[in-house]
């Protein structure tokens, strides 16, 4: 699994780069998983529903200050949710074969890649409703329809 503060110091630059308050939270909450997972050991009985807790809460401040990654990143938080609730389920029932197969970890590191690999959305300059262009020729307007 990709290490918690990997993953903090990679949303702090992707937040650095885009100028996104989303991934202001994303590393935010990125360093609150740090500090409970201080707490936290791999024998707890509720250890998914605490970090499920922790991408529900994300996943409103995403929405409550989030900008153009908002959608993109609620998806991402409701799926990293999902695959909390399935792996608590594996535990709770003892589905050996879900548990040893590491499909946990390898959907939990895929979606975290999949979370930074949104960023690019931000990056990209070629429109925007708030503000014109500036680069007339990738617009192909010439200024002439560009109001």
């Amino acid at each position: 699994m990709i290490p918690l503060w990997v993953t903090v110091f990679a949303f702090l630059a992707v937040a650095y780069i885009t100028k996104s308050r989303t991934y202001g939270v994303l590393a935010f909450s990125a360093l609150v998983n740090v500090y409970i997972d201080h707490f936290t050991h791999s024998d707890d009985p509720y250890l998914m529903v605490v970090y499920s807790s922790i991408e529900f809460f994300t996943g409103l401040a995403v929405l409550y200050y989030g900008d153009i990654h908002k959608l993109f990143q609620t998806s991402v938080l409701t799926l990293l949710m999902a695959v909390h609730f399935t792996m608590e389920y594996a535990l709770v029932y003892d589905k050996i074969a879900f548990i040893e197969s590491n499909a946990y970890v390898y959907i939990i590191s895929g979606l975290i890649i999949a979370q930074l690999i949104g960023a690019g959305r931000g990056l990209d300059n070629s429109y925007s409703p708030h503000r014109p262009n500036p680069n007339r020729f990738k617009n192909r307007h010439f200024g002439l329809f560009n109001h």
